[in-house]
């Protein structure tokens, strides 16, 4: 039992690793048999071409409306003592520290797909589809820590309005005391 938070004496902690044990041998399995590739067709990844990020942002946004929900994960890293403006003397950040964090890439996703875009690529009317999306309080978002990534979009300057799940928080209610890893919480 390595470092997953998991109580040697609790009943449920080892129903929930059996499973996850279960899930994890049927994967190994199917990857060895070559019958599960790391990303499906539905993924799509853009970490270089502005235009091509645009379509798959454009295209994700517009499908997130039509379904009424969007799911989003963040990736960051933290301010350099150069790029932190409210620190005297920073000696720079870490990206766990949300109010001094810099997007590098972002995913979206909504039931039938998913893109992963480099943030430093987007152009100006790419992260304003983004920030309206956000914004729009008709679109439900899932977000895997939302107390991380909404201060994360705001210090950015993408607030995010209406209703919004967060999986870490639901994964919690259900499951005290286990570790909260996306990984996690997608295998359960």
């Amino acid at each position: 039992r390595g470092g997953d938070g998991e109580g040697s004496g609790s009943a449920h902690a080892m129903d929930i690793s059996y499973w996850n044990l279960i899930y994890d041998v049927a994967k190994v399995q199917r990857l060895a048999a070559g019958k599960m590739a790391p990303f499906s067709k539905d993924v799509e990844v853009e970490f270089t071409d502005p235009k091509r990020a645009q379509y798959l942002v454009e295209g994700i946004t517009r499908e997130a409306r039509e379904e009424g929900s969007v799911g989003l994960d963040l990736e960051t890293v933290g301010l350099t003592p150069q790029e932190c403006q409210s620190c005297f003397d920073c000696q720079g950040h870490v990206a766990t520290e949300a109010m001094h964090a810099r997007i590098t890439a972002i995913a979206l996703s909504t039931e039938n797909s998913a893109v992963s875009v480099a943030w430093r690529i987007l152009r100006p009317a790419t992260k304003d589809a983004i920030k309206r999306l956000f914004a729009d309080p008709s679109v439900e978002k899932v977000i895997h820590n939302r107390l991380y990534d909404e201060i994360v979009c705001d210090r950015n300057g993408i607030p995010i309005a209406g209703k919004i799940h967060c999986t870490v928080l639901g994964h919690h209610s259900a499951f005290p005391g286990l570790s909260h890893r996306l990984q996690r919480v997608v295998a359960q």
